[in-house]
């Protein structure tokens, strides 16, 4: 079972904010935030232009949201450089989106913006 509506809605609210306000304005040319969302996942992505041609954006992975609809709680996962993703065992699932948003902000092990 996919997120439902009304939790779909909320996501989108939550990260279109978090990804705006999280690059300065200034720094908006050379980098941004954007997600997505795919059945019960939700991916954060980091996307700079390529080297070798600036109009081509890449898009590399921070963290993916993991949201259980059974117990309506949201777990938080990285990505390894094999591609594997992990459970960041940090940070309990929790029912409330915007706290695990805030341990990726964080990053205090350095699992997310590297």
């Amino acid at each position: 079972m996919a997120i439902n509506e009304f939790t779909k809605k909320r996501v989108e609210l939550l990260l279109d904010n978090y990804c705006k306000n999280k690059v300065p304005m200034h720094l908006r040319d050379q980098i941004k935030l954007s997600y997505e969302i795919r059945g019960n996942n939700v991916t954060l992505y980091e996307e700079r232009p390529h080297f070798q041609d600036p109009l081509e954006w890449t898009k590399s992975v921070v963290a993916q949201f993991r949201y259980n609809p059974n117990e309506e709680i949201w777990a938080i996962y990285w990505k390894r450089y094999t591609g594997k993703w992990y459970k960041y065992d940090d940070a309990e699932p929790n029912l409330n989106l915007e706290v695990l948003i805030e341990i990726v902000d964080r990053d205090q092990l350095g699992l997310f913006w590297g």
